[in-house]
């Protein structure tokens, strides 16, 4: 019997470990990432701030949720937010370096439509960390009205790692290792009062 529990409490136990290593796997790979646009700069005035949701795994081009990106006025351009109810997103192609171009279009029509073109100095990965906007790129990094009627350059901006948001299966993943480790811990006191018991029972005395 203690042989069996012991077999077993091994095959839990490797089972731990392996659940341990696909875990952090798991955040790597599977969690989308939450930047913060920061600095953000025209050269032809305005500045722009905010934030989006990334994950970089989930399709060709990843797929960028709850963003919200508030860019202010200047010649031609009057104050707005770009966010999912009054904005769509959509990768537009590549840049110079061969990075995505994040390309956010308004929900307005006519002269009111605008487009903010926004690439980075690399690909954004759910790894995180800071990424650095394309500046002084016209067309490929900046802001235009409708039909190019008006249009101001990036000159400045950083995307910066805020926070993970980890997703209802990364979590369920990481619980398990805490259930195998509590039933390796029940079985092992199992085991030990089983031994502590047989031990107490001298030969030809009564079992309680």
């Amino acid at each position: 019997m203690m042989k069996n529990i012991s077999i077993t409490n091994r095959v839990i136990a490797w089972a731990f470990v392996g659940l341990c290593g696909l875990a952090p796997l798991s955040i790597a790979v599977a969690a989308p990432v939450q930047w913060t646009l920061s600095n953000g700069a025209f050269a032809q005035g305005g500045t722009f701030s905010g934030s989006f949701t990334y994950n970089a795994d989930l399709s060709a081009g990843g797929t960028l949720t709850n963003w919200s990106i508030a860019v202010t006025p200047s010649t031609g351009f009057g104050a707005f937010t770009y966010t999912p109810s009054d904005s769509t997103w959509s990768v537009g192609g590549t840049c110079c370096n061969g990075s995505e171009i994040f390309d956010f279009t308004s929900n307005a029509s006519g002269a009111a439509k605008r487009y903010f073109f926004l690439p980075f100095d690399s690909n954004l990965t759910d790894a995180g960390g800071t990424s650095q906007a394309i500046v002084n790129n016209p067309g490929n990094s900046s802001e235009v009205t409708n039909s190019f009627a008006n249009d101001r350059d990036v000159s400045a901006g950083f995307a910066t790692t805020v926070t993970r948001v980890p997703e209802p299966a990364t979590l369920s993943l990481l619980s398990l290792p805490l259930l195998l480790l509590g039933m390796i811990v029940r079985r092992h006191r199992l085991a030990l009062a089983l031994s502590h018991r047989s031990q107490q029972i001298r030969p030809g005395q009564p079992r309680r």
